[in-house]
């Protein structure tokens, strides 16, 4: 018998150090392939967090322009009350100037309390207001209806003692002719005398139509949106959808959202009062 060929162990070594060669060169493809879904699911959350910041920042800074005015005016109607203004009239003036120099507001009024009527003692039911409606301000003094102080709007920054932003509402607004449905939010303070006697409730709306607006922008790269939700789960902004807010439908019920409102609140149970949650439905 004639001898083997000696080539078939070189065949031998050579298809094993070339499957070796090419394994290695697989595992380490795909260990680059898996570092760099890594490395870019690291810069899309990046790109998304960094987003996230500028537009929160834009957001809380108009809203802090709006608190921080909302106080100027509550300022300038405990002054002019010092002064001894008692005139409906002057302070009608006062709302209706102020909420031309809102940047924000969409509605500004003040009550006094039916039965202490220091401000405007001639009025039992005095509510000086001012309402803008394509960017044109229409203010009125008059009595205004005995419900106004029963509402949440009232009474609510009364019990706290403090300002307060109030949960989103719908609202029949009289200042405009003819009345029109609005639905809005509200930032709502006491202010009292130096010792402590309550004059009034100012409050401050911000329509929620406008907030939508504020917020329609693409988060990144012209995908997905930004939205707005109270501390109760109340829809305040929605750009996909703006009617989804006006029809108050809470955050939980829109496509199907309760598992994540329910983590989101879980988490700030938890002290995670930032950051990003990922979650699938």
């Amino acid at each position: 018998a004639q001898p083997k060929p000696k080539l078939s162990m070189l065949r031998s070594v050579g298809s094993k150090l070339f499957l070796s060669v090419v394994g290695g060169s697989l595992i380490g493809l795909l260990g680059t392939t898996f570092w760099s879904y890594r490395e870019l699911s690291r810069q899309a959350e990046g790109e998304l967090l960094s987003s996230l910041q500028v537009k929160t920042e834009n957001v809380e800074g108009n809203l802090s322009t709006l608190e921080y005015s909302t106080k100027t005016v509550a300022d300038a109607l405990k002054n002019l009350y010092q002064a001894g203004e008692r005139r409906e009239q002057v302070y009608v003036n006062l709302i209706n100037r102020a909420l031309k120099t809102s940047p924000l507001a969409t509605g500004l009024g003040f009550g006094q309390p039916p039965t202490s009527r220091l401000i405007i003692p001639s009025r039992q039911y005095a509510y000086p207001y001012a309402v803008r409606e394509n960017n044109i301000v229409t203010a009125k003094g008059g009595e205004s209806d005995p419900g106004d102080y029963q509402s949440r709007y009232f009474i609510d920054p009364i019990a706290a003692k403090k300002p307060i932003w109030l949960e989103p509402e719908a609202y029949t607004e009289t200042t405009l002719d003819p009345p029109k449905q609005l639905v809005s939010t509200a930032y709502s303070l006491p202010f009292y005398t130096d010792d402590g006697k309550l004059l009034g409730v100012l409050s401050q709306d911000l329509e929620l139509g406008f907030l939508s607006e504020k917020l329609g922008v693409p988060v990144m790269r012209d995908a997905g949106h930004f939205l707005l939700v109270s501390a109760q789960g109340n829809l305040l902004a929605y750009p996909p959808d703006p009617q989804q807010a006006l029809d108050l439908k809470p955050f939980p019920q829109l496509s199907n959202y309760k598992g994540l409102w329910e983590e989101i609140q879980a988490g700030i149970g938890a002290g995670n009062n930032s950051g990003v949650l990922k979650w699938r439905d």
